[in-house]
């Protein structure tokens, strides 16, 4: 059976600890307050000795050609550091930095191209950024340049040369990407890495200062691995997805050094139960996992199944195994199946999702579907926006928007929030006709900040299309990642779509 596994995907996100004015052209986009907020800054920023400039000193010598000054002027504007803050001019003066080969000033051009902020949006450039950088003994570039041999977005996929490079910045010493190598040695089969590559490139002789003000946000992600390669879904991989953008109510610190589920305090607990209601496939997996090894809950397999069927459908990395796995139970099936008999709503629904995907096959799917159906009429909340979910899709039964926004909408007035957020996400995809797009907007923006990775997907929708927010494509692509990270296909693959749209030939990943 094919499931999802996490692999490397880079986040680049940024945190602001002022005040500022969303979309103020004079305002550092850089640093806008925006969600998710986990990780801090990625700019690398050397401890120069302009910090003690005037600064009519500093910008004159930027004027004069210094690659310092200009890099460091950059900055300045970036963080409305002595001066009104402006992305705009601080990429100008990076980029005049670049463009003499000051390694730190290429790094963070390439940041700024990356995410799209003072610059158009260009990952294709951002790379070649980081390669230069990379190949000039920067660490932090080496690592990054790794990492994007991973993901199959810019360049091909390539294990062996993502291997090579961010083993170079370990052997640099740069933390993050020791962590990234253990990564590698856990996750990716020997036999897929050349661990013979060599290479090193030494320190660049302008930089003399290797520090990060705070180091890269980088998850991990990969939809072309088998679950052959997995042993075992831990408690630490499942607690580390807590840790991935849409969850913000469960604080990291919360979570600091957990890696079992029954040291999960009450406190997070409740929020995961919390998020997992608004529709995020992290949450819905561990409730999942807890009810099956009975852990702050009562033990309870067709409980524990309800949720795991619920995180597939929300694409899971992990929930698909996992239930897999408790479907091989012995008496699981038969225990499903006599509490069906007894028009239980919650067996009737599990009957239903583990039908659907041939995870059992002694009933046909359109007997799962009157599982369903009855699940529904008694009310069962899950079954109400899955029914829902077949007659928008036209999946097993006939397409009929009509029936499925009644649905949803019986399901909202129940107070139901992943019902809410179909129907605004309906309203932004055109496949629900309303005038009520900044309610939809509104909407998808509390939801995203309470886990929902639909909400995700739909905002990413809208700020590529500017339906309800400002056309922008760095965002698009900033939200479609948040969702692929946590596990959904259908925003990777509109990722790719994005990136395909502008790749070089030089950048043919097929």
């Amino acid at each position: 059976m094919k499931i999802i596994l996490k692999i490397f995907l880079i986040l680049l996100v940024a945190s602001f600890y002022k005040e500022i004015f969303p979309q103020d052209t004079t305002t550092s986009l850089a640093y806008k307050s925006t969600r998710p907020n986990k990780k801090a800054l990625p700019f690398y920023q050397p401890d120069l000795a302009y910090r003690i400039w005037q600064q009519f000193s500093l910008i004159r010598e930027a004027n004069a050609g210094n690659a310092f000054a200009q890099h460091e002027l950059g900055l300045r504007y970036l963080m409305g550091d002595g001066v009104v803050a402006d992305t705009v001019a601080g990429a100008m003066w990076i980029k005049k930095a670049a463009d003499q080969d000051l390694t730190s000033a290429v790094f963070n051009y390439g940041i700024l191209l990356l995410n799209g902020w003072g610059v158009e949006w260009n990952p294709y450039e951002a790379f070649n950024c980081f390669l230069t950088a990379a190949k000039a003994g920067m660490p932090q570039a080496q690592h990054i340049v790794g990492l994007f041999y991973t993901d199959n977005l810019l360049v091909k996929r390539d294990y062996s040369l993502a291997y090579k490079w961010v083993k170079m910045a370990a052997e640099n010493d740069y933390e993050p990407a020791k962590e990234s190598l253990a990564e590698f040695r856990n996750k990716i089969p020997s036999e897929l890495i050349d661990t013979t590559l060599t290479g090193s490139y030494s320190s660049s002789d302008d930089e003399n200062d290797n520090s990060l003000v705070s180091s890269l946000g980088l998850v991990f992600i990969d939809f072309d691995a088998v679950s052959d390669t997995v042993r075992e879904i831990t408690d630490k991989m499942l607690i580390e997805g807590l840790l991935n953008p849409g969850n913000e109510n469960i604080p990291d610190s919360l979570l600091k050094d957990v890696e079992k589920l029954e040291d999960i305090n009450k406190e997070v607990v409740n929020k995961i139960i919390s998020v997992a209601e608004y529709g995020s496939p992290d949450a819905l997996t561990i409730i999942g996992r807890m009810y099956e090894k009975g852990i702050h809950f009562s033990k309870d397999d067709i409980t524990a199944a309800a949720y795991y069927i619920r995180a597939v459908r929300l694409d899971s990395p992990a929930a698909g195994k996992l239930l897999y796995d408790l479907c091989r139970k012995e008496n699981f099936i038969n225990q499903v199946q006599n509490l069906s008999s007894k028009n239980d709503p919650e067996a009737m629904f599990v009957w239903y999702g583990i039908t659907i995907p041939g995870f059992d096959i002694r009933i046909t799917s359109n007997d799962a579907f009157n599982l369903l159906v009855k699940s529904a009429d008694k009310g069962f909340l899950p079954a109400i926006i899955e029914l829902g979910l077949s007659y928008y899709t036209g999946n097993i039964v006939d397409e009929d928007k009509v029936k499925a926004i009644e649905l949803w909408q019986s399901a909202e007035r129940l107070n139901n929030p992943e019902a809410k957020t179909r129907i605004a996400a309906g309203i932004i995809f055109g496949e629900i006709q309303s005038d009520e797009i900044n309610e939809a907007i509104k909407t998808l923006n509390e939801m995203a900040e309470n886990g929902s990775v639909l909400a995700q997907v739909a905002i990413a929708f809208a700020y590529e299309n500017g339906i309800g927010l400002r056309s922008s494509k760095s965002e698009a692509v900033k939200f479609y990642r948040y969702a692929a990270q946590r596990g959904n296909r259908f925003a990777y693959n509109e990722l790719k779509r994005i990136y395909d749209d502008i790749r070089p030939p030089e950048f043919r990943v097929n």
